[in-house]
């Protein structure tokens, strides 16, 4: 309970809930479209969420509704922390129901369920999200199994994670980006 009212401290404001419109997933993709977008005051890279469950970001925004790429998705990579155990490791989407974990180096400290949580490095999503769960493969592979999954949901929530909210002050030259 505390954890979760840090977030939302954090954040300053709740997320907003919306409701999915439709599915596309593919061999190469994972991604969803929502009935929310520039409109409703949705920003690109959003963190998308369920009950403080990270399902994935918006990855693209029009006027009403935006695209949802989950945490699965092989073009995903989440900086992350396992509590109590000091181990912080990047996951990446590999397009199956898991994440794999590309960067750890001990592996004897982790363990078969231990709870993993977005580490709020690189600024993509706030610290102290639940991803999912550690699971070790036939083969002794480690991997995790995310809370909740971008499919099984039929509403979501939005996270207010524009760059300027976060208190990140970026002056883009618009001869460069127009």
């Amino acid at each position: 309970r505390t954890e979760h009212s840090r977030i939302f401290l954090m954040i300053r404001r709740p997320p907003r809930s919306t409701r999915k419109e439709s599915s596309a997933a593919s061999d190469v993709y994972k991604r969803q479209i929502l009935k929310t977008g520039k409109k409703n005051n949705i920003s690109l890279y959003s963190p998308v969420i369920y009950n403080n469950n990270i399902l994935g970001f918006i990855s693209e925004l029009g006027i009403s509704s935006s695209r949802v790429t989950a945490l699965t998705d092989i073009s995903t990579k989440i900086p992350a922390f396992i509590p109590n155990k000091d181990v912080k490791v990047i996951l990446s989407g590999n397009n199956s129901n898991y994440l794999e974990i590309t960067n750890y180096i001990e592996i004897a400290s982790i363990k078969e369920g231990d709870k993993v949580f977005s580490s709020g490095d690189g600024n993509m999503y706030p610290a102290g999200l639940f991803i999912g769960i550690i699971k070790v493969k036939s083969d002794g592979n480690v991997i995790v199994e995310p809370g909740k999954k971008l499919n099984s949901l039929s509403f979501v929530q939005i996270i207010d994670w524009a760059p300027e909210k976060r208190g990140i002050d970026i002056n883009v030259d618009p001869i460069f980006y127009d």
